[in-house]
């Protein structure tokens, strides 16, 4: 019951001082201190704001005297029935958190939606997938079906691009700059593969760069290129559709992130091992950094290109800054001075009634091992051009009838997309009333059929497939 009140007067912040410094940089500070652990959350937190932010007396302890000047920026995404919420915190705000807007479609009944995110190299951007969370019983609409947007970090403006693509969980893929690569593949069963690199800052994109095979986890790359996964190995593929190898690996690399200096860090497997990988730009072998569990251990970026390894990871060195005491889904913010460990229900993990109203968000603060949580209101939109229309082709004239206003009066369902609409009493299946379906069954049935001779019963033997047909077969 607590958990409702506190949602239904708003938002509320809480915090909850956790120790020292959990994350190192760099290799140099690593070695002179490994990183400790993050304390756990106290499980009864007080609350010090009516609002979800870090109260101002106590924002020069909690995210630091630097907090004035910063521009990290924290973010996460929460999914339900309205939309795909963007919710962002600023340091320089306090990490007060907002919704800056919502991503959906006109036209589409949907319990939820859900979709993929990543931020740009200039940490100013984030490139989205969005799609009702039922496309994923489609194979076409799975691999095809996703929509996609840009949406600005510090203005909410939301810029829609006449692009569809994947919802697999590498697409799309971001890097250094504000190029970013929505994959597509080019048919169900993945023997092409159709890679759309796109500009962020203006919404134009290149042409589409098609592969046959599967390549999965693109990226941009130096020079124009793109880096991506291509069995097992790192390839980078030229404009020209071109591949060239820049790493073997043991099985099928995912999660590539582009470091600040060109070079590669990546997750790699074997022996049911997970491996942190790093290749440097000058490099031709990688070297691991870091190991653990396959299912225990993951990669997350800041917009600058720096990886952190986060779950249950031993042995971190150069190449990535160690973060052991984070879980493994956790998201960087834009300059990697404060990390989002969780997003959830309120409700202890039972979800609410749609619209729901509020997320639960906890951030963990990098210079000072502070960890907060905060219960964030969803139901501000933000830009309304989230909620507009896609420039898809194809898909503008049924989005604008599906928009159109039901009456309020009239039951028929005026703002179908199909060709026959509900609860039309004109065009309705006639149902057969209890004496009529028995005058019927007695017409049926001939006169003495008791006394009709019976005939013994010989069940017809079932054929073998293989008789016929041959192993495995099945007759016509």
């Amino acid at each position: 019951m607590a958990r409702r009140a506190q949602v239904a007067v708003g938002v509320a912040a809480t915090l909850v001082l956790a120790g020292t410094t959990a994350v190192l940089p760099n290799a140099a500070e690593a070695a002179s201190a490994p990183p400790p652990a993050l304390a756990p959350a106290d499980p009864q937190p007080t609350a010090h704001a009516s609002r979800p932010e870090v109260a101002p007396a106590q924002r020069d302890t909690v995210p630091g005297k630097g907090w004035r000047s910063s521009t990290d920026i924290a973010w996460t995404t929460s999914g339900d029935a309205n939309g795909l919420h963007i919710l962002v915190a600023k340091a320089s705000e306090g990490y007060a958190w907002h919704t800056i807007t919502t991503l959906s479609e006109p036209g589409f009944e949907a319990d939820a939606w859900i979709g993929n995110v990543c931020v740009t190299g200039s940490g100013r951007r984030l490139a989205a997938t969005y799609t009702p969370r039922t496309f994923t019983n489609s194979g076409a609409l799975f691999t095809r079906g996703a929509f996609t947007a840009v949406v600005d970090l510090g203005t909410g403006r939301v810029t829609k691009l006449p692009l569809r693509a994947s919802l697999a969980y590498y697409s799309p893929g971001c890097g250094i700059g504000e190029s970013v690569v929505f994959t597509q593949p080019a048919d169900e069963d993945s023997s092409r593969t159709r890679l759309v690199r796109v500009d962020a800052g203006n919404g134009k994109r290149a042409a589409a760069v098609e592969q046959t095979g599967q390549v999965t986890s693109a990226v941009p790359f130096a020079d124009g290129t793109i880096a991506a996964a291509d069995r097992h190995r790192i390839v980078g593929i030229g404009a020209d559709g071109r591949r060239r190898t820049l790493a073997r690996t043991h099985a099928v690399p995912f999660t590539i992130v582009v470091g600040p200096d060109g070079g590669l860090t990546y997750l790699d497997h074997a022996d049911g091992k997970g491996l942190v990988q790093h290749l440097p730009r000058t490099a031709s072998r990688p070297s691991t950094v870091a190991r653990g569990d396959l299912t225990g251990i993951d990669l997350t970026r800041d917009a600058t290109g720096r990886a952190y390894v986060t779950g249950s990871a031993t042995g971190e060195r150069s190449g990535v800054a160690g973060t052991p005491a984070l879980p493994k889904e956790t998201l960087a913010s834009t300059r990697g001075e404060s990390f989002v460990t969780s997003t959830g229900w309120p409700a202890a993990g039972a979800r609410q009634p749609d619209p729901t109203p509020a997320v639960d968000v906890a951030l963990a603060i990098r210079s000072t091992g502070h960890r907060l949580h905060f219960t964030v209101d969803v139901t501000a939109s933000g830009d309304p051009a989230g909620r507009g229309p896609s420039p898809v082709p194809g898909t503008a004239t049924r989005q604008r009838i599906a928009a159109a206003a039901g009456s309020t009066t009239n039951p028929v369902e005026d703002e179908r997309t199909c060709a026959v609409p509900r609860n039309d009493p004109r065009n309705q299946a006639g149902h057969t009333c209890t004496a009529s379906t028995s005058t019927a069954i007695t017409r049926s049935v001939p006169v003495g059929w008791r006394t009709l001779p019976r005939r013994p019963c010989r069940p017809v033997p079932i054929r073998s497939p293989s008789a016929d047909r041959g192993p495995g077969s099945r007759p016509p």
